[in-house]
């Protein structure tokens, strides 16, 4: 997720405004504040793609017993093992896509 947040910033050239706009927008991705059931249909969607969700949850459940999100822990710790796998990789090559087309396009000595 760092490799991702990096090339937005590389890509907007402007760290601290999205750093608090990140840190609110994860906070709520989360569900740190509320579970995720009662966001809309596509907001959940996107907040079940989002690897801390699956920990937060994780975390909930095994403190207060409200259930995961398929049922049995390990079922649950299966997804994080594959954003294990997947998020790195698609992490770095989004990158390594940004970081190319801003050193061919705009140049990196612009910070």
């Amino acid at each position: 997720m760092t490799l991702l947040f990096g090339a937005v910033i590389l890509k907007l050239k402007e760290a601290n405004a999205l750093m608090n706009l990140m840190q609110w927008g994860v906070n709520f991705l989360m569900g740190v504040f509320f579970p995720i059931a009662i966001l809309p249909p596509l907001v959940r969607v996107f907040a079940l793609l989002f690897p801390p969700t699956w920990m937060t949850n994780g975390v909930r459940s095994a403190l207060l017993g409200v259930g995961f999100f398929f049922g049995e822990w390990y079922l649950d710790l299966a997804v994080l093992w594959a954003f294990l796998i997947i998020a790195p990789l698609f992490g770095y090559w989004v990158f390594m896509k940004v970081e190319n087309g801003v050193r061919k396009n705009e140049g990196v000595g612009q910070f």
